[in-house]
């Protein structure tokens, strides 16, 4: 979460961050949240609506500047394990990724199956920012995989990185 707070920060600068939150109950409060923070709510779900969902944001890029931010692992996993979305996205758009990781001192860990971590406060985070990188037009599905384990590979160096800084 601190990551974000920054990134939204950032639209002063011009970045203005789209996220895709749950079309469920569950999905309101992050949704205002996100409202409320400056950020571009897009409702969709990646397992059932998946293909509006990318519709949406390739909209939101198009029309709207934003800049999609995205879990690579999806809502249900495998734990960091990059699903093609983002890979679309980019193709589909002609826009870079631009792959992040964060790494903080001090955590609550959740017991789900992403081991999502809470960073405790006065923690200190470090966030690690990797070069931007955009996608070919054309991928066949072979290809399509092997730009997910680039990518995947990018996100724990850079997770690594940010961990040795700490």
């Amino acid at each position: 979460m601190i990551p974000v707070r920054r990134l939204l920060k950032a639209s002063d600068e011009g970045l203005r961050l789209g996220f895709l939150i749950s079309p469920s109950v569950d999905g309101e409060l992050p949704a205002m949240i996100v409202r409320r923070a400056g950020g571009h709510v897009i409702r969709g779900s990646s397992n059932l609506t998946g293909a509006r969902a990318l519709r949406d944001y390739y909209e939101a890029v198009a029309k709207n500047r934003v800049s999609p931010a995205v879990t690579p692992d999806g809502p249900s996993g495998p734990r960091r394990q990059f699903k093609p979305g983002a890979i679309l996205l980019s193709q589909l758009t002609g826009k870079p990724m631009v792959p992040m990781a964060y790494a903080a001192k001090w955590v609550w860990r959740f017991p789900t199956w992403d081991r999502f971590v809470l960073p405790l406060p006065l923690s200190r985070v470090v966030l690690a920012i990797g070069e931007p990188v955009t996608v070919p037009r054309g991928l066949d599905a072979a290809s399509l995989e092997d730009w997910q384990e680039r990518m995947r590979a990018e996100l724990e160096a850079l997770f690594q990185q940010a961990r040795a800084a700490l």
